[in-house]
């Protein structure tokens, strides 16, 4: 590399002797400005320290555009597979296809379904699998977007954002369907999260080893035999524990999960969700932990699974830690967990979310039907907060 003897150069010296002083010299200088350096980014940092609100959904619409144009596609009754062309081979496709299949009618079957509120009714699941690196998410419209890095290696949650789309309830049931704003917010805001996330890690855990499919653990949880022991050891050592805690088995969301501490707590949130929804299926049955979901908008899921169990949500509650070994741990009501994730939510439909005009909706909607053969929306134009894994 060339120096520069305009900055370095040592005055009245020639340049060997120059050349033997500079290098301390330059040294020094880059001392001092990697420190200075190091000053502002903690600077920096210390200014940021907010977590920012994520956006996983806004590129949907590119993803959807660039695999209908250079991708290949395989259709089946359940479900259909879009693939980058450069990344997959064709009868490598195809075989996912055919297991994917397999899969979501599997996870029918342990549904018991069929059910009259399902939105999806009894059509295909779309897997959009795409490039670039975003948290895998569904749509509530029947297509889930997952990168194609994580299909590669081994830890896409296929049947986890699957469950999702099957256990989706017909309109008005996002926050943005209500007429009322209000009404909606509300409605999210009450939404028993661990429920909404544990129950599809529960369907995918239970059908993919019954159809032979390696389903991704994104959060190294073990698998069902596992949970339990994951989620107390998780909670005892991370500062964010209690919280997690605190919302399990209540109608609350915790806010970091849409932010930038993501990272932080979603490994303790997923194993404590999947491992209360185990709990709660083995006491009152799969079909009626299913019939929860639409039951969370009608403002009657806590009456519905207490009239189930035979017990309240609280005695369900400790029974649940004193099993995996966290009694004395249950904690009171955080309602500021309900506030702060309020805005969280608010953050990220501001950050594009919502942005997108009614015409940008429409035309979103039926790229992605055109894409698949069935009714899709992307959570650019319809957020959802759903299915971040």
């Amino acid at each position: 590399m060339l120096r520069d003897r305009t900055l370095f150069s040592v005055p009245g010296a020639t340049d060997e002797e120059g050349d033997a002083m500079m290098l301390p010299n330059a040294r020094a200088i880059l001392a001092r400005a990697a420190l200075l350096f190091v000053a502002l980014v903690c600077s920096a940092s210390k200014g940021s320290a907010q977590a920012a609100a994520l956006n996983w959904w806004a590129d949907d619409s590119l993803r959807i555009a660039m695999l209908t144009r250079d991708g290949i596609k395989a259709v089946r009754a359940n479900a259909i597979v879009w693939a980058p062309r450069d990344s997959m081979p064709e009868i490598w496709v195809a075989a996912l296809a055919d297991t994917l299949d397999r899969g979501v009618a599997k996870l029918r079957e342990i549904m018991r379904g069929p059910y009259e509120w399902q939105r999806i009714g009894d059509g295909p699941v779309t897997f959009y699998l795409s490039p670039g690196r975003f948290v895998s998410h569904g749509t509530g419209y029947g297509a889930v977007f997952i990168p194609v890095s994580r299909v590669h290696e081994r830890v896409a949650p296929f049947l986890h954002e699957a469950s999702h789309e099957l256990l989706a309830p017909q309109p008005p049931f996002y926050r943005d369907e209500f007429a009322d704003s209000v009404q909606g917010r509300l409605a999210a805001e009450a939404t028993p999260l661990w429920l909404f996330e544990g129950l599809p890690d529960y369907l995918a855990q239970t059908a993919a080893p019954a159809i032979g499919l390696h389903e991704g653990d994104v959060f190294e949880i073990g698998g069902l035999a596992k949970v339990d022991s994951a989620c107390a050891a998780r909670v005892q050592a991370s500062p964010h524990g209690q919280a997690v805690i605190d919302v399990m088995g209540r109608g609350a969301r915790l806010a970091a999960l849409f932010t930038t501490e993501r990272a932080q707590v979603a490994p303790v949130f997923y194993a404590c969700g999947q491992s209360l929804t185990r709990h709660i299926v083995e006491r009152i049955g799969v079909r009626a932990a299913v019939e929860l979901i639409p039951a969370t908008r009608r403002g009657t899921w806590e009456r519905d699974l207490e009239r189930a169990a035979g017990q309240s949500i609280e005695v369900l509650r400790q029974g649940w830690l004193e099993r995996i070994g966290l009694e004395g741990r249950g904690g009171g009501r955080n309602q500021s967990l309900r506030s702060a994730t309020s805005g969280s939510i608010d953050a990220a439909r501001t950050a594009g979310a919502t942005h997108a005009s009614t015409a940008a909706a429409s035309n979103v909607a039926r790229m992605a039907a055109n894409a698949s053969g069935a009714m899709v929306a992307t959570p650019d134009t319809i957020p959802r907060m759903i299915c971040a894994t």
